[in-house]
């Protein structure tokens, strides 16, 4: 009996170290997920699309300025997969000759932010396999005659040194060292920092107080963390309703399409056109719409920042703590109506940009009643009702 005691706790060990494993390894659920995940640049994944699957699945990321990315992938005898790459605004970014089906190679971010990484089924369907990985910034270093900002990974490690600029008599002390949101503690007053951890994915402020003339020049060097997790999933389930499945319809659809004439003509002339019609941005961007309903911190049914370009409408620009109770609306003529329900924050937009006064004031301003249609002395410039202006359809007389 004690003999067979000794042999089922024997047996026991490598099920229970199996068990361990696998629980040590994040995202080992069941066949089916939601399509999106959270990944550090050095994660592995492994997903699949099913037979005419055609969501995409979502990787998100944070990576400094300057971050060298490269996606290697595997895939199922038959499956070509296509990558794109956009930020925390969904603007795509131009991934030129460092994409291919077999991934992304020595891609280099522009920008300090949260980028997704989306995968498609070009043609075919079956398993694959990312291998990503990150060349993160280890010296970020500038001249500067105040603040100095960098972006970091949380959980890097940070040094800095400022010293006076090649030429420059100025000096400087670091007087704190700051992100959105929050002051990490440090000794101010000193030139230096030594092994600071930072707390938070971000785009850091090193606050300086530089006196004398001229710039002073701040090095800092990082010690980024290493992701190594791995990330297993089956196939996307889009169920009727479900958030992936919202998702998706929402991919599909015209707010979300930059390649159209609404997005492309806004984007045209780039922040030029969009400084001469920055109300434009209310519709046409969803910066410009957040701007509007005040999500920023900024003033109600009021365009207060240029927008960026490059943007398409989406799904938080209308679904947010604002639209929850957004219960007016207010039309070109300056009428409003109110009690309304959850079709306010599609009025805002699709209400057309023109009125009876302003018809009546180009009217009046070329014409008076005698006058007849046609005749060269009346020549009143076209009115155009401008998109799909179905609120103004709807409230005819009452929004004129």
């Amino acid at each position: 009996m004690r003999g067979n005691r000794r042999f089922r706790v024997r047996s026991l060990v490598p099920a229970i170290l199996a068990i361990g494993a696998l629980v040590a390894l994040p995202g080992l659920a069941g066949a089916a997920w939601d399509g999106t995940q959270a990944i550090g640049l050095g994660d592995k994944v492994s997903a699949e699309f099913a037979v005419n699957d055609t969501s995409h699945h979502e990787f998100t990321f944070y990576a400094p300025k300057g971050t060298v990315l490269n996606v290697r992938a595997k895939a199922a005898a038959g499956l070509t997969l296509g990558f794109g790459l956009v930020d925390a605004r969904d603007a795509i970014q131009a991934l030129g000759a460092t994409v291919s089906p077999l991934g992304i190679k020595k891609y280099v971010v522009l920008a300090d932010g949260y980028y997704t990484l989306n995968v498609r089924a070009q043609a075919g369907s079956g398993a694959y396999f990312l291998a990503t990985s990150g060349k993160f910034p280890a010296k970020v270093t500038g001249d500067t005659a105040g603040d100095f900002l960098f972006g970091a990974l949380g959980g890097s490690v940070m040094n800095a040194v400022v010293k006076p600029a090649r030429g420059s008599s100025a000096t400087a002390v670091i007087a704190a060292l700051k992100c959105p949101g929050r002051t990490v503690t440090i000794t101010a007053g000193g030139t230096k920092l030594s092994k600071i951890l930072l707390p938070a994915n971000a785009t850091y402020t090193l606050d300086l107080t530089v006196t004398g003339t001229g710039n002073v020049t701040a090095s800092v060097q990082l010690k980024s963390p290493k992701f190594r997790r791995v990330w297993s999933f089956g196939a996307v389930e889009n169920t009727e309703g479900s958030a992936s499945g919202v998702r998706a319809d929402w991919k599909g659809s015209p707010h979300n399409d930059l390649a159209t004439y609404p997005f492309q003509y806004f984007l045209a002339d780039g922040d030029a056109f969009a400084a001469s019609h920055q109300a434009c941005s209310k519709c046409h961007s969803s910066g410009g719409y957040r701007d509007w309903l005040g999500t920023d911190g900024t003033a109600f049914e009021a365009v207060n920042n240029l927008a960026v370009t490059g943007t398409t409408v989406d799904c938080e620009a209308c679904h947010n703590p604002v639209t929850a109770t957004l219960s007016t609306v207010l039309f070109p003529s300056g009428n409003r109506i109110d009690g309304l329900g959850p079709e306010a924050r599609c009025m805002q937009c699709h209400q057309g940009v023109e009125s009876t006064d302003s018809v009546n004031t180009a009217v009046g301003a070329t014409a008076d009643d005698a006058q007849i249609p046609g005749q060269s002395s009346f020549s009143p410039t076209f009115k155009n009702v401008h998109y799909l202006a179905a609120a103004a359809t709807l409230y005819g007389r009452e929004a004129e």
